[in-house]
């Protein structure tokens, strides 16, 4: 697990000391505050797998000095790299979205809680959407995407994209937020994931 939001994200993944980032913590990509508002976001857009978004977002420097000295909507790659840490500190060897269903959201009772739409959920006919309704039709794999049968314009994204591809109804990240914000002491909350 991760240790505190307050810990460099190069704690966790080495590589994104490169380009003058060792000092940006897991809060600072949270809060928008670490000068990475374009790292990586081409590469998260284009659909590309996930390691090239991270190397991509790696290899950049930010774009304004000091850390935290300004806010701006970071597009993608940033999260990917907190995303990253999350997978590395857990133990065991399994996707980001993988590693929440199975030990944050199913724990917690999260029923259709996910991080991008499950492979074995892909062309079932019915996922959930972002709205919190369901949509019909069929998705086909294609390069890691779904594809829409043009039946609807929704698009359900299988990739597990952390930035932007979380799906859940509302009891479900309901329970989540609860297990991030109470502490041990509430009996029927084992804990918190990180420390405040």
């Amino acid at each position: 697990l991760l240790r505190s939001l307050r810990d460099p994200v190069s704690r966790y993944v080495p590589e994104f000391a490169a380009g003058g980032k060792a000092a940006i913590t897991i809060e600072d990509v949270l809060t928008h505050a670490a000068g990475l508002v374009c790292a990586g976001a081409a590469e998260s857009h284009r659909g590309e797998p996930w390691d090239v978004v991270v190397a991509a977002t790696c290899k950049a420097a930010p774009e304004w000095a000091p850390i935290g000295a300004k806010n701006g909507y970071q597009m993608g790659g940033a999260f990917h790299c907190v995303a990253e840490a999350v997978r590395r500190a857990w133990p065991g060897d399994r996707s980001y979205g993988e590693l929440l269903r199975r030990e944050v959201f199913e724990p917690l009772g999260a029923r259709g809680c996910f991080c991008g739409v499950p492979f074995e959920m892909a062309g079932c006919g019915e996922m959930p959407a972002a709205g919190g309704g369901a949509f019909a039709g069929t998705f086909e794999l294609s390069g890691g995407s779904a594809v829409d049968d043009g039946s609807r314009s929704l698009r359900a994204p299988l990739s597990e994209d952390p930035a932007g591809a979380g799906r859940g109804p509302a009891r479900g990240l309901a329970a989540l937020y609860r297990r991030l914000l109470l502490d041990a002491r509430d009996g029927d909350v084992p804990g918190r994931l990180l420390e405040a």
